[in-house]
């Protein structure tokens, strides 16, 4: 009994998740996400808890602005980094900017997960 009531509340919280939070930060709907020259890609849960694969270009998304990179709704950040030297750390991008040093920014506070798809 005690699993069976965990296990539906393990249900629960992943359906409230999927369905109030899909438009929320994508760092837990989504999985496997890499980049590659400036794209991010990964695998994001849509509302019906299907699978997609999905990329979103960064340079919509992010900015660099005053030394860091940025959201921004706007993007851009490719005019002052080298989108072929950015990685992932968690939800973090790290890219090479500037005159060669590293900026970074928290990716679940500009990307979401719009019922699958990554957007700005």
């Amino acid at each position: 009994m005690q699993l069976t009531l965990s296990a539906l509340s393990t249900a629960l919280a992943l359906t409230i998740s999927l369905a109030g939070g899909v438009a929320a930060g994508y760092g837990d709907s989504c999985h496997d996400e890499y980049v590659v020259s400036g794209v991010l890609h990964g695998e994001c849960f849509d509302r019906g808890g299907g699978r997609v694969q999905t990329q979103l270009d960064l340079n919509k998304c992010v900015g660099f602005a005053n030394g860091q990179l940025a959201c921004d709704g706007h993007g851009g950040f490719a005019d002052s980094c080298d989108p072929k030297t950015c990685y992932l750390g968690g939800t973090s991008l790290f890219c090479r900017c500037g005159e060669g040093f590293i900026s970074y920014l928290d990716l679940g506070r500009c990307i979401q997960n719009n019922d699958g798809q990554l957007g700005c």
